[in-house]
């Protein structure tokens, strides 16, 4: 979790702000948000509340921010936002508010409405939910001032140097490859007796974004965070639409050759980028994996028809297979937590020199 914090009339307001990723894994750890437990958040993606449409007005659209009216002494500490940014949507929790406040257009939403498109709102747990639907994948910076919270909006790359996509590949349905022969450690899936790349792709992710949470002025996206499968087109949009300087998919090699292992990347070769383009990118996340690991290159490769992200990127992207599932030693190692640490500073390593030439 992270503070967006806007100066104002020299007055400093703090609104807690929770990325997309940050609401799943802080269900699932039980940490605390504020006043709330962010545990909600779970109940908050799954309530089935009826939803109600929000009033908006075209009053002062010329701004360059957006403008919701909150009830009267409604402190930053009752306000939480949350940005979902792969279904595109904005979630602000209004703890304390009721919900005739925004019923039947007694308190509309004017200013700057550039990249909404809608919004709805319901009440979870007491507490009104407005729900903001946007056109692209933004960030922002707020103010609470004179009973009404202002959004500003902005493209990632305008408050961040390095914009970076990570996506874990598979996920729920989608298993992916499959060792039945191995078992998976505790600390990648307590409950299967099998080694499955889905279950390994998310343990790297999960490991890395440790890592990266750390660094300033760099934003990381992250396709899924739990055992959901976003569709190929969701994956790519957010690397695309973002901006990204970066796309890494990970993933896990099924090659039916059991003496095979080793580490390898995938690349499009149909699309060029001048400069740091898929090929570079390639080059630099192999090489530190491996470095990272003490591992074995297998070289790039080409994409196939199969690698249907890849070849739908207009950023620089490569997917990253971190080792061979079929070959016995190496899925012992890719079902080990001290292994998957490896894999993540390698990509950690990767990802902290773009750029940086």
């Amino acid at each position: 979790m992270c503070a967006i914090v806007y100066f104002s009339a020299n007055k400093t307001i703090t609104i807690s702000d929770v990325a997309q990723d940050e609401v799943i894994a802080g269900a699932e750890a039980g940490e605390t948000q504020g006043a709330e437990n962010i545990e909600n958040a779970s109940n908050i993606l799954t309530s089935a509340d009826t939803a109600n449409e929000l009033t908006f007005s075209d009053e002062d659209s010329d701004k360059e921010y957006l403008i919701i009216p909150v009830p009267v002494k409604t402190e930053a500490d009752d306000i939480t936002i949350e940005n979902h940014y792969m279904d595109r949507e904005l979630y602000i929790l209004v703890n304390g508010a009721e919900e005739e406040f925004y019923k039947n257009g007694e308190n509309v939403i004017s200013g700057n409405r550039t990249n909404i498109t809608d919004g709805t709102f319901d009440i979870v747990k007491g507490d009104v939910r407005l729900r903001l639907s946007m056109n692209g994948v933004y960030e922002y910076k707020t103010v609470l001032e004179n009973d009404c919270l202002y959004i500003t909006f902005y493209n990632p790359k305008e408050l961040y140097d390095k914009v970076i996509v990570i996506d874990p590949a598979c996920g729920g349905g989608d298993t992916g490859v499959i060792n039945t022969e191995v078992a998976a450690s505790s600390s990648i899936n307590a409950s299967k007796s099998e080694l499955a790349e889905k279950d390994i792709t998310l343990a790297v992710a999960k490991a890395l974004k440790e890592k990266l949470d750390a660094e300033d002025n760099l934003k990381v996206y992250y396709t899924r965070m739990d055992d959901t499968d976003p569709s190929e087109d969701m994956r790519t949009a957010l690397a695309n639409d973002s901006k990204a300087d970066a796309y890494i998919r990970i993933e896990v090699s099924g090659d039916s050759d059991t003496s095979l292992y080793g580490i390898t990347t995938k690349y499009n070769d149909e699309y060029f980028i001048p400069g740091f383009g898929n090929v570079e990118l390639s080059d630099l996340m192999e090489s530190s994996v491996t470095t990272a690991v003490k591992g074995r290159a297998l070289g790039l490769k080409k994409a196939t028809n199969e690698d249907i992200t890849l070849l739908k990127m207009t950023v620089p992207s490569c997917s990253v297979m971190v080792g061979c599932i079929n070959n016995k030693q190496e899925a012992i190692l890719l079902s080990r937590e001290d292994y998957i640490e490896k894999i993540a500073q390698g990509l950690y390593d990767g990802i902290i020199k773009i750029g940086a030439e």
